[in-house]
């Protein structure tokens, strides 16, 4: 969370790769990520006293861990499957 303050406003650069991962609010409403530099977050910022909050989203990660934890289960009930058939033969 940062507090920034500008009279004609600008744009606030941090040192991250710009991700989709990354997210960003600008007085609890959400604003766009851009890259700045190619290699650095670019949030634009209107003047006057603003807060920004950047953080990770973990989106991704709770989706693929539902994703692995779905395919494990389905594995197992085909192996499970696959042994009552070789076991009826």
């Amino acid at each position: 969370v940062l507090e920034v303050d500008s009279p004609s406003g600008g744009a606030l650069v941090i040192q991250r790769t710009p991700l989709p991962l990354y997210r960003a609010e600008i007085d609890g409403v959400e604003a766009p990520i851009v890259p700045a530099d190619l290699h650095r977050i670019g949030i634009e910022v209107g003047p006057g006293p603003h807060t920004v909050r950047i953080w990770v989203s973990r989106n991704a990660l709770h989706t693929s861990f539902a994703l692995a934890l779905g395919s494990a289960i389905l594995l197992a009930l085909v192996a499970t499957r696959w042994r009552r058939r070789s076991a009826e033969s």
